[in-house]
């Protein structure tokens, strides 16, 4: 799931701002829309945090695994996706 950048700051709990820092270094790179707007991926997110994406279950998922996309998902950062 694509997460705008306030969702992601929100989920992460850290400034719109330091993710247009992680940004500037390298750290991460969002998608854009064809407007310019950033979206983050929640791998992308885990992988900044040094930390494995896990299914709802709390499972760590290889570099190859099918993440399910459902409302009541876990995430690297412990929070529900939905």
């Amino acid at each position: 799931m694509l997460l705008s950048i306030s969702e992601a700051s929100d989920k992460l709990g850290i400034t719109i701002g330091t993710l247009r820092e992680w940004e500037r270094e390298g750290k991460i790179t969002p998608a854009r829309t064809p407007g310019h707007h950033r979206r983050y991926d929640e791998a992308s997110l885990c992988k900044v945090l040094g930390q494995e994406p896990t299914n709802e279950l709390g499972r760590r998922l290889s570099s190859t695994a099918v993440v399910p996309r459902r409302n009541n998902g876990r995430t690297c950062y412990g929070r529900s996706s939905g």
